[in-house]
């Protein structure tokens, strides 16, 4: 039985109110903490110690800045917010 290993993360509802990211605060920007989802030369799909993340930051990392900027912007609306008289 192969040990892994995992951390906690947080949903994503919020995010746009909260920095910086990642489980050890390492990512100053959401661009950052998608970009350093994962390696530049991961190992292959199915092997040991491939991030769950990986497709997800490459196909980010493929967008063009534009589009990259768009998902960045639909993430910091994601804010949270309190609602007055409760």
């Amino acid at each position: 039985m192969r040990k892994e290993t995992c951390a906690e993360v947080a949903e994503l509802w919020g995010v746009g109110s909260t920095s910086p990211y990642l489980h050890d605060d390492r990512a100053g920007t959401l661009h950052e903490a998608i970009a350093l989802h994962g390696e530049d030369q991961p190992p292959a799909v199915g092997q040991p110690g491939r991030s769950e993340a990986q497709e997800a930051r490459d196909a980010y990392l493929k967008l063009s800045a534009d589009d990259q900027h768009a998902l960045v912007s639909f993430l910091k609306s994601l804010v949270n917010f309190s609602v007055e008289g409760r």
